[in-house]
């Protein structure tokens, strides 16, 4: 399997493992790709709703947590999927006024490799 699953005509990948796919190269890539959607990250009984517009994450949910707290939980998940859904409904609500940037630099940096 690649690096992501794509769909036909998406450049935003839309499914993919997080064994093979660190959180970390799915939001930077959905970040890039100015992409609009719900990106659903799921390990076990574990899952996170990430969301996105125009490649900015503005809200996110983690069982009890929301915004950023849920994406840094979502990122400790041991191993794992990813689906990108951009034709899913977007709520209203926002919980996350940082940059990607900013979210990412509180992330572990354990990827290694360019994201392509």
């Amino acid at each position: 399997m690649g690096f992501f699953s794509r769909g036909p005509t998406d450049e935003t990948p839309t499914t993919g493992s997080l064994t093979d796919t660190p959180l970390r190269a799915v939001l930077t890539k959905l970040h890039r790709d100015r992409a609009t959607g719900i990106l659903t990250v799921s390990s076990g009984a574990q899952a996170a709703q990430i969301f996105w517009l125009f490649g900015h994450l503005f809200h996110a949910t983690s069982g009890d947590l929301v915004g950023v707290d849920a994406v840094r939980e979502a990122d400790r998940y041991s191993g794992g999927d990813f689906a990108f859904d951009s034709k899913a409904k977007l709520p209203a609500e926002e919980s996350i006024k940082d940059s990607v940037d900013i979210i990412l630099a509180g992330l572990p940096d354990t990827w290694i490799g360019p994201v392509t």
